[in-house]
C-alpha cells in the first residue's frame, strides 16, 4: 500500500512541488529561528557583561541597571531558567564533586560583597537565589534561646543549607498579601512575603543594601524533621497522616499558637546569612534618626525647614560620614514606599572583613504592612524636611513612575517560588506613593532654587 501511494505522489508534480516547498520551508525557517536565537543570546550576554564590568569600573548605578533591565526583558521564564542550570553546571564542574556546585554558589555570594554592595546586577543573582530555594537542608535549629523569646517578633528557624550556608528561614503565618488590620503595623506575626518584596524592591533601585531573599515551600517531614534538633522537633506535632501543626516560638507567640498544615509543607522566606561580623548601629534608645522614638525632636519642622537635619551627623556619629549621611535618604524613599516603620542600619565589622561605607540593612517582616493609608507625615519627613537624594537614586525613581515600578517589581518577583508574594492593591500603594515623592521633590527644587540643589553626588 505505501508503495502505490508514492506512486501517485510521483506522478502528481503538484503534490510533489507541495511537500518539497513545505520541506524546504520548515528548514529555512529552523536555521532562520536558531540564528535568531543566537543573535538574542549573544546580546544577552554582552548586556550582562557590560554590566557586570561597569560595576567593577564603579560605574553609574543607572546605566548598569538600565543594561539589565535591557537583558532581562529578552529573557522569558524558560529562558532565566536554561541560564540558571547552565550556570549551576559550571560551578560542579569547576568546584569537582556533585555538592560542591552549592559550595561554589555560597562562595560566589562572599565575593560579591563589596563597598558598592552585598551583590551584584549580573546572572550571579539569580544563581544565589536559585540555591537559597533548592539547596538541600542538612540541619534546622531554632535561631536564638528557645525559651527566653528573644529573637524578635517572628517565628524563624536557622537553616544550614546543602555546602556549609546559613540562612534564616522565617515561616508564613499571616495570610500572604494581606495588611495588618487598622494599620497596626506591629500586631501580629511578622510576614516572610514582605522580605521577599523588600529585596527585590532594594535591587530594583540598585541598592544593594540587603541580603538576597528568596521564598520556598518546605515538606516538613522529609525536609525538615529528619534533620532538625531536638528544639525544632518540640515545636513540631504530626496530627494525621503527612498532617503536622507547629507551635509558635517568638516574642508575638507566648499564646502558644499554632499553625496547621494539611499535606505537610509550610511556606516561608529563605534570607542569606552574611558570612561577616554585623555590628547594630540604629540602637536604643536613638534609634534611627527620624524614627518615631525621637519625633519630638522633628515633628516640628516643615518643608526645607533643615535644622534637625543638619544637626544628624552631630547627634549621630555614624551618619557623619557623607556616603552614610545620603544613606538616610535612599533608604527613607524606600522605607516610605513599602511603608516601614522599623529601619535597621549595619555595617560589616571587624579587621580583614571590614566593608568600608557600605551600610546593611535587614528585617523587613514589617513592610508592605498597609495599603490603606500613607503616614507621610511620619515616613516623608526626611525627604520634606532636608529635602535632599542622591543624584542615581532620583534618576532611578523617575524612571520607574507613571505606574513603572509596580511592573517591574511584579516582573522582577514573578519567578520567586512563592509568587504571587503582594497583592494587588499593594502595587497601587506603590505608584501612589510614588506620585507623592515625585511631588515632594519637586517642591524641594522650588524651594532651593532648582532640582541640582536638591540632588547630590557621592561618588
Amino acid at each position: 500500500m505505501l508503495s502505490r501511494w508514492l506512486q501517485r505522489i510521483r506522478r502528481n508534480p503538484i503534490i510533489v512541488t507541495f511537500l518539497v516547498i513545505i520541506i524546504f520551508g520548515n528548514a529555512f525557517f529552523m536555521v532562520q529561528m536558531s540564528e535568531q536565537r543566537e543573535r538574542e543570546d549573544e546580546q544577552l550576554a554582552q548586556l550582562i557583561a557590560q554590566a557586570r564590568a561597569d560595576r567593577e569600573s564603579g560605574g553609574d548605578r543607572n546605566n548598569i541597571i538600565a543594561k539589565m533591565v535591557q537583558a532581562f526583558e529578552k529573557a522569558d521564564e524558560s529562558e532565566l531558567q536554561k541560564n540558571l542550570t547552565l550556570k549551576m553546571k559550571k560551578l560542579k564542574q569547576e568546584n569537582g564533586a556533585r555538592r560542591n556546585k552549592y559550595v561554589a554558589a555560597w562562595k560566589l555570594a562572599d565575593e560579591s560583597i563589596s563597598a558598592h554592595g552585598l551583590y551584584g546586577v549580573d546572572e550571579d543573582t539569580e544563581v544565589i537565589l536559585h540555591a537559597l530555594h533548592l539547596a538541600p537542608i542538612v540541619k534546622v535549629d531554632v535561631f536564638g534561646d528557645e525559651a527566653s523569646y528573644s529573637t524578635g517578633t517572628s517565628h524563624k528557624w536557622l537553616l544550614t543549607l546543602d555546602g556549609g550556608q546559613l540562612a534564616v528561614f522565617k515561616l508564613m503565618w499571616e495570610t500572604k498579601g494581606e495588611q495588618k488590620p487598622n494599620g497596626s503595623c506591629n500586631s501580629g506575626f511578622e510576614m516572610p512575603s514582605s522580605e521577599i518584596a523588600a529585596f527585590q524592591l532594594h535591587r530594583l533601585f540598585g541598592l544593594y543594601n540587603t541580603p538576597y531573599v528568596s521564598g520556598r515551600k518546605v515538606a516538613i517531614g522529609t525536609e525538615i524533621l529528619p534533620v532538625a534538633t531536638d528544639a525544632v522537633k518540640r515545636q513540631i506535632r504530626q496530627v494525621g497522616e503527612n498532617e503536622y501543626c507547629i507551635t509558635g516560638k517568638c516574642f508575638q507567640c507566648k499564646l502558644q499558637k499554632e499553625i496547621c498544615l494539611p499535606g505537610g509543607r509550610i511556606e516561608g522566606a529563605v534570607i542569606y546569612w552574611i558570612p561577616k561580623p554585623l555590628k547594630l548601629h540604629t540602637l536604643p534608645p536613638m534609634y534611627h534618626p527620624f524614627a518615631t522614638t525621637n519625633m519630638k525632636d522633628w515633628k516640628m519642622y516643615n518643608l526645607n525647614e533643615n535644622a534637625y537635619c543638619l544637626d544628624i551627623p552631630k547627634r549621630f556619629p555614624f551618619y557623619n560620614e557623607l556616603k552614610k549621611y545620603l544613606d538616610i535618604f535612599d533608604f527613607a524613599l524606600l522605607d516610605y514606599v513599602m511603608h516601614h516603620f522599623d529601619s535597621k542600619h549595619y555595617t560589616i565589622d571587624g579587621g580583614e572583613s571590614a566593608v568600608p561605607g557600605l551600610t546593611i540593612r535587614l528585617d523587613f517582616g514589617r513592610a508592605f504592612c498597609y495599603y490603606d493609608d500613607d503616614r507621610d507625615d511620619i515616613l516623608l519627613a526626611p525627604l520634606r524636611q532636608c529635602c535632599t537624594l542622591r543624584r542615581s537614586t532620583w534618576g532611578r525613581m523617575m524612571t520607574l513612575q507613571n505606574g513603572l515600578l509596580s511592573k517591574e517589581l511584579a516582573r522582577y518577583m514573578r519567578w520567586d517560588p512563592l509568587n504571587p508574594v503582594l497583592g494587588q492593591k499593594y502595587y497601587t500603594a506603590l505608584n501612589r506613593r510614588m506620585r507623592k515623592v515625585a511631588v515632594v521633590l519637586h517642591d524641594c527644587a522650588q524651594a532651593k532654587g532648582g532640582i541640582d540643589n536638591v540632588l547630590v553626588n557621592d561618588y
